[in-house]
């Protein structure tokens, strides 16, 4: 079996204010030691290593136990649990304080437990690999490097802690600014105490979101854009503004940097900080890539899978991709396959014949109507939402570590008044975006449409769910109604609509039983228990074939 690399990297807060190079930094490194590795080891007549994946932590202090826990590093040891990063994989870090600054004893009892399961680390800047049992001098010398370059990390960070407090408050008292380094298209003005925007840069900016709302990923946005040199700007002891820098060629990693960088909307740290540059709606809508083709010219890629992102297998969970083939007769055969399936092997469904899918997902939900501005708003509400959730929790911690502390209590009680407003306007939102649908009239043979279609669904919270036959849609802005029902039977889509709107959990469509609809979960004081009332009544005349069964007390 081919042993295979990954590689991590993290950077922390103040690393990310500035633009992310410490990634890209880190990126390059254990690129190019991977890439050397590779080649003495084929020179040496040795197979190389095979590309495993990348696991990289933005903003994310090394300082405690956390980073273990949560984020990429996380997940890269319950890989290691799991068997996914197996005996004779390798690790590459630029240096041990990427991977932690903490306290000596946890530490090496995590690092120990990669060697543990036959897993090999590289720590680029010491061209030295770890492995379990490394004997003799070299080894000790090794281990010797490992625990100084350990105890300095977790000193220099506990001392740079401090420096960078006593400093930036001294700043502040001056009315400074302090931020290390200023996001590409801003730069301190000339007292010192504000910033301004470079505006060659931020029309660039403003160019790669605008291109990612049309429908372009990062790597269709750089062939448009090209390797763009951004330049810094400073002031010099003259009172002009001249170049003091220039960045790296614009790169996609730069792009999905930019892509997720807060500052765009003037934030930092939680607070309003700069001038905008983006709409804050239009950010948010990126985050949860709300991305169309609003028309225009220009190659756009070629959209062909209505599900993508929303498409599940039934059977184990996994997402289902798109594929399709042209045979010699130049017929196209298209289907879904499961990536449990695919790339785990962990899963046996059948896959899933494209066409017949598409059609009968657009046929069950051909009645959701599309805005695009609620569209928006909605998904900038939920952005808000996740983060002060996330304030809250944080907030509480605090809490429970510094019980005497009031300010957090204060704290807390305003933070949670916030998302409680927030919450009551998303249910708001929702409500009136679920309550008046009407027909959708989408060409969902043309690739435009069926990119439309599907931000459409995943606007609404649709999943779908598919196995052999069956299909199980979820409609999410209906509170979870749920459509069952199966690939080769009549359906008509009002009935959905008709289901939610006399109080049904869902509605069932199913051609293999002797009731073809009929209510999964009807309200208790109607079907079933008191069929003489007037909402008992609607429903039994939308669905006469169930009148015996519900009579008989058979809801099946």
């Amino acid at each position: 079996m081919t042993n295979k690399y990954y590689l991590y990297h993290r950077v922390s807060k103040k690393e990310q204010a500035s633009s992310g190079e410490g990634i890209f930094r880190q990126q390059e490194l254990t690129n190019n030691w991977i890439e050397n590795e590779n080649k003495r080891l084929i020179l040496d007549g040795k197979e190389p290593y095979a590309e495993g994946g990348v696991y990289e932590d933005s903003g994310r202090s090394g300082f405690t136990d956390d980073n273990f826990k949560k984020g990429e590093l996380g997940r890269l040891f319950k890989d290691v649990s799991r068997g996914r990063i197996r005996s004779g994989d390798i690790i590459v870090i630029e240096l041990i304080d990427r991977f932690s600054r903490g306290k000596r004893k946890n530490v090496v009892k995590r690092f120990q437990n990669l060697l543990e399961h036959g897993i090999k680390v590289a720590f680029t800047k010491w061209n030295l690999v770890f492995e379990e049992d490394m004997d003799g001098v070299q080894g000790a010398s090794a281990w010797m490097m490992f625990e100084i370059g350990l105890y300095l990390a977790h000193l220099e960070s506990v001392q740079k802690s401090d420096r960078i407090r006593a400093t930036n408050k001294l700043m502040k008292d001056k009315g400074y600014v302090t931020t290390a380094k200023t996001p590409i298209w801003l730069n301190r003005t000339l007292d010192r105490k504000g910033y301004e925007v470079v505006q060659e840069n931020a029309e660039v900016i403003q160019r790669i979101y605008q291109l990612r709302m049309e429908g372009l990923g990062p790597q269709k946005i750089l062939n448009s854009i090209g390797g763009v040199e951004l330049k810094r700007y400073t002031y010099n002891t003259e009172e002009k503004l001249v170049v003091s820098s220039t960045n790296s060629p614009l790169c996609e990693s730069t792009i999905k940097s930019y892509l997720a960088n807060k500052a765009v909307i003037g934030v930092a740290n939680g607070e309003l900080k700069f001038e905008p540059i983006i709409d804050e709606k239009i950010f948010n809508a990126v985050q949860q890539k709300v991305v169309r083709n609003i028309g225009g010219g220009g190659k756009r890629k070629v959209f062909k899978n209505i599900l993508s992102g929303i498409g599940f297998c039934k059977r184990c969970g996994y997402s289902m991709s798109y594929q399709d083939s042209t045979s010699t007769y130049g017929k196209v055969r298209s289907y879904l396959y499961c990536n449990g399936k695919r790339k785990r092997k962990q899963c046996d469904a059948k896959n899933i014949k494209y066409p017949l899918l598409e059609s009968k997902v657009y046929e069950i939900l051909s009645k959701l109507d599309y805005k695009d501005e609620e569209s928006v708003d909605i998904l900038s509400l939920e952005q808000q939402l996740k983060e002060i959730k996330d304030e809250v929790s944080s907030i509480r911690q605090n809490m429970i570590k510094f019980p005497n502390d009031q300010e957090f209590e204060k704290l807390y009680t305003e933070r949670f008044s916030n998302q409680e407003d927030l919450e009551l306007k998303l249910v708001e939102a929702k409500t009136s975006r679920s309550g008046d649908l009407s027909f959708l009239n989408v060409d969902y043979s043309r690739p435009e449409g069926k990119q439309q279609l599907n931000e459409i669904f995943k606007d609404y919270g649709i999943k779908v769910l598919v196995e052999d036959d069956i299909i199980e849609i979820t409609v999410g802005a209906w509170n979870d109604f749920m459509i069952k029902g199966s690939l080769s039977s009549t359906v008509n889509p009002s009935a959905a609509l008709n289901g939610k709107k006399y109080g049904s959990k869902g509605i069932d469509y199913d051609a293999n039983t002797s009731i073809e609809r009929y209510m999964l979960d009807a309200p208790k004081e109607d079907v079933g228990s008191d069929v003489s009332s007037e909402l008992g009544k609607q429903v039994l005349n939308l669905y006469p074939e169930i009148k015996d069964h519900i009579l008989k007390g058979n809801k099946q």
